[in-house]
């Protein structure tokens, strides 16, 4: 496998928001924000496809660390 580790200094994610992100049309509690709540959610689709995994790991005021794990060689898609 190969991991690619991705962190930001950003203002995090609220712990509520974690198991929804890579949801589509998800877009948390940032009102501020303009997003389409589709960038997550085509990423875990694209890590699902190739077999692999995208998670992350944040803290509020903080930033966040997003995790993408795929393995080396080819893979079928399902």
């Amino acid at each position: 496998h190969v991991l690619l580790q991705v962190q930001d200094h950003g203002p995090g994610f609220e712990q509520s928001d974690l198991p929804h992100i890579f949801q589509k049309f998800y877009q948390g509690h940032a009102p501020d924000e303009t997003t389409s709540g589709l960038g997550y959610a085509l990423t875990q689709s694209i890590a699902d496809l190739h077999g692999g995994k995208l998670w992350v790991e944040s803290r509020l005021n903080e930033g966040s660390t997003f995790y993408l794990k795929l393995p080396l060689g080819q893979t079928t898609p399902s």
